[in-house]
């Protein structure tokens, strides 16, 4: 009889020792917490590409007809204090700024260069334009980038810094 009791109190304690052990496994490898903005791009779709590049090629075709307010009336700003906080519009003094830089660079056509999205608040929409009459036989090529923001589903144009 004691042998047995000996026998099954060896078990319960080898089977305890054996369960600790393997909790104590599992314990080593932290979970991985999954990263907000890596799984950012792969939850984009076709649409998404098309109203960025909707947006962009309404701003540059405002600003081709030297519609300069209206251009400047689409932009977006992120908030200084908090770049998770809603996008604001521009203020005046800021859309003069825009006014005055788009005067400078009147151009004669556009197209889209490079569309890269990472993150709901850092993408780049880089835009090559020919500018006008220059003089030379070479058209002068430049760009303009833009910085699309994603607030709450719907897509926001910003300049880029």
């Amino acid at each position: 009889m004691r042998l047995t009791i000996y026998i099954i109190t060896s078990l319960f304690f080898i089977l305890m020792c054996t369960g600790c052990l393997s909790n104590s496994k599992q314990q080593e490898t932290p979970e991985s917490i999954e990263d907000p903005y890596k799984n950012f791009t792969s939850g984009l779709v076709k649409e998404d590409t098309v109203a960025v590049t909707e947006l962009v090629t309404k701003f540059m075709r405002l600003a081709q007809q030297e519609q300069y307010a209206e251009a400047a009336a689409m932009l977006y700003k992120l908030s200084p204090k908090d770049q998770w906080d809603e996008p604001q519009l521009l203020d005046n003094d800021e859309m003069n700024q825009v006014k005055t830089m788009l005067k400078q660079i009147p151009f004669t056509q556009f197209y889209i260069s490079n569309l890269k999205f990472e993150s709901a608040l850092k993408n780049e929409v880089k835009c090559s334009i020919t500018l006008k009459g220059t003089g030379s036989t070479v058209p002068i090529q430049t760009n303009i980038c833009f910085n699309p923001v994603n607030y709450l589903g719907g897509w926001r144009l910003c300049m880029m810094n």
